[in-house]
């Protein structure tokens, strides 16, 4: 039997409980699955034994993979995990807490398991594998975890998405799924496995690794990456029969996160139908979409009809209204009289460019030529 230290003592991520280990494990199989279809990845519960197995067909593991750092899914961007400390920081907080920790290594004929011992080189209580040799007859990865009860393991279905049999609503997307369960609402997975994220979203979305990455924490994702991509999934969905347009415009109209970025992915085809709608809703005559003050307000100057619409909405038809607005001003509708007024149109229409100065100067030059 072989024993290899690793430079971990016991008080390592001493905040970390039962199901943060077993994210690690859960992430690491779905990275294999996600990398090579063959090694599929499956979670079984022993309720007789109390094991917990974390299962990956066809697959080995090298024994340079104990090295802190060691990953092969660095720099991958089809993975969950980047930073070669999954397993191991696992098996060192389940070994704490009393959990007996084995690798069946069958590729290799191999049984490691993972202890705590006192080192006589460094001098201090730190993990260790032990591993010996054991003909087996399959192939497969299997990582046990024992003395695990069966709330333990149910608990484990807050945090994993394909948990169990259970089946749930989705609409398939190139970018992952849209969850249209309604107690999935709001909830975020990178590849069935939950996330948190800060911002408030109307359905739930479950994305492919290689467009949302995790933070340093495994925990979180960043809120800019999942606001870009569900606005381009339920962009999809919609061309694609798959959400009517209605619905997509009552979430423009809430100004919902799911759509929050839709203005930047839309080819036109949301703004096309934004126009055809408002249009059908407003038929009097030179009728145009406004949010504030200052264009309900440069509209009514020029002799249109400013109709206030939410502020999602405004910034989807934003190159519309300002279409709109010089239609208006190279209509017969407004006859511009004097050069200080055509300055007070001017700068009703840029005044959000312009910093304080340059309007409080502008101002005066128009004042002095009336």
């Amino acid at each position: 039997m072989e024993c290899y230290e690793l430079s971990l003592t016991p008080n390592y991520v001493k905040d970390w409980e039962f199901l943060d280990a077993v994210r690690e494990l859960i992430q690491n199989g779905i990275d294999q699955e996600t990398k090579y279809s063959e090694k599929s990845f499956s979670l079984e519960y022993d309720s007789k034994s109390r094991t917990l197995r974390f299962i990956n067909a066809n697959t080995k593991l090298n024994i340079n993979t104990l090295l802190l750092g060691r990953t092969s899914k660095s720099d991958d961007n089809e993975t969950i995990g980047q930073f070669g400390e999954g397993y191991k920081i696992a098996a060192l907080v389940l070994t704490r807490l009393g959990k007996a920790f084995v690798i069946r290594n069958q590729y290799k004929n191999e049984v490691w398991a993972a202890r705590f011992k006192n080192s006589a080189k460094w001098r201090e209580k730190i993990l260790a594998f032990y591993i010996e040799k054991e003909p087996c007859q399959h192939d497969d990865l299997v990582i046990e975890v024992g003395n695990v009860s069966y709330k333990e393991y149910e608990d484990i279905s807050d945090m994993w998405l394909n948990f169990g049999e259970w089946e749930y609503d989705k609409i398939d997307t190139s970018y992952g799924e849209i969850l249209t369960e309604d107690e999935l609402k709001g909830d975020i997975y990178i590849e069935g496995l939950k996330v948190c994220c800060n911002e408030e979203f109307h359905y739930g979305y479950n994305f492919k690794s290689k467009y949302i990455q995790l933070e340093r924490d495994r925990k979180t994702c960043r809120s800019w990456d999942a606001k870009l991509y569900t606005s381009k999934m339920l962009l999809e969905a919609m061309l694609h029969g798959e959400i009517k347009f209605e619905k997509i415009s009552e979430m423009i109209q809430t100004d919902v996160g799911d759509i929050a970025d839709m203005e930047y992915v839309d080819q036109g085809n949301i703004q096309n139908e934004l126009i055809r709608m408002f249009d059908s809703e407003n038929r009097i005559r030179n009728s145009i979409p406004v949010s504030s003050q200052s264009e309900i307000q440069l509209v009514k100057r020029l002799g249109g009809n400013p109709v206030v619409v939410p502020y999602r909405t405004s910034r989807m038809l934003k190159e519309e209204t300002d279409r709109r607005i010089k239609e208006l001003v190279k209509s017969p509708v407004f006859v511009q009289e004097s050069p200080a007024e055509k300055l007070e149109i001017w700068l009703m229409r840029y005044k959000t460019s312009l910093c304080i100065d340059a309007i409080e100067e502008l101002e005066s030059i128009i004042k002095s030529l009336k």
